[in-house]
């Protein structure tokens, strides 16, 4: 590392500590990586970040984790976020710019949507599972973006070294009421419950019965059931002989659901069904294949 480095990383550092403790952490991160080099000269040069806190706590935000190439922050009512996406080696640069560019653009704004300074916006909703949540969110970003849902008071890119890096820097009260608006929470939470119904599968394929019954009532909790997933949570019970349970359960999907227009879900409502003995099941049962049958044949006859 050239001297230039050592003085820089001491200014940002220093900024917010003490003269000993800056020097300490600078002597510490002595060697960036590549990823760190590019987004703090990237943020250093872009006017797009006007000289001040908010550019100082994006440079600390980065020089402080080597262990990433994506950083998160706030200050003083204000959220920020920076991602290093590294060029592929095997793939011309020429050919790779604006896929690259356009790729950390979107994992800029989900970093910023799932950062440590927004968390509290989804725990009001209960949407409480970080992993679901982060990948549900990084899912829809672009979907978020193109419906208006989020928008961002700065956003730019740079190539810089082998990283195309991006920026976003947004009002952090602004942004937590577009996301708390019926259109982007609807999104959210749809996201969310589709992350975690494939997660239950997943479990459903290693027989993990009861642990997919923790997922499934952790969405129900949260009224965020499907169709499916009621299914799913059916058969759970069935494997684990709590047939009362799946009994119960199977009532309650073809309720909520008994207006939708989908032939497999009265099939396999029914076929569970068939199960239990009691005649509003069975009753049941032959309403979902009569349903299943008008939906798959109706317009023929």
């Amino acid at each position: 590392m050239r001297k230039t480095g050592l003085i820089f990383i001491f200014f940002v550092l220093t900024s917010c500590g003490t003269l000993e403790s800056g020097l300490a952490l600078a002597q510490d991160n002595l060697d960036l990586t590549p990823a760190q080099e590019s987004a703090l000269a990237v943020v250093s040069k872009a006017r797009e970040v006007d000289a001040g806190p908010i550019q100082e706590a994006m440079k600390a935000a980065i020089g402080q984790h080597p262990e990433t190439d994506r950083w998160s922050g706030s200050c003083g009512g204000t959220v920020f976020s920076v991602v290093a996406v590294e060029f592929p080696r095997d793939v011309p640069r020429v050919r790779a710019r604006n896929g690259l560019i356009s790729r950390a653009g979107l994992f800029a704004a989900a970093e910023l949507v799932t950062s440590h300074a927004l968390m509290a916006v989804w725990q009001k909703e209960r949407l409480d599972d970080l992993t679901t949540l982060k990948a549900a969110v990084l899912a829809v970003t672009p979907r978020l973006e193109s419906e208006g849902c989020v928008r961002f008071a700065r956003k730019f890119s740079r190539i810089y070294g082998d990283f195309a890096v991006a920026c976003i820097v947004a009002d952090e009260q602004e942004l937590c009421t577009e996301l708390t608006q019926q259109a982007g929470r609807s999104i959210v939470k749809d996201a969310y419950r589709e992350t975690m119904q494939r997660h239950i599968s997943i479990l459903m394929d290693r027989k993990e019965w009861e642990s997919a019954l923790a997922s499934y009532r952790h969405l129900c909790e949260r009224e965020l059931t499907s169709p499916q997933l009621c299914l799913d949570a059916a058969r759970c019970f069935i494997e684990l002989n709590q047939l009362n349970e799946a009994c119960q359960v199977s009532h309650e999907a073809y309720s909520k659901f008994k207006d939708i227009k989908d032939a497999a879900f009265f099939e396999a409502v029914g076929d569970i069904l068939l199960l239990f003995e009691d005649e509003v099941s069975q009753n049941m049962a032959e309403s979902a294949y009569v349903k299943a049958f008008e939906i798959r044949y109706g317009d023929e006859h």
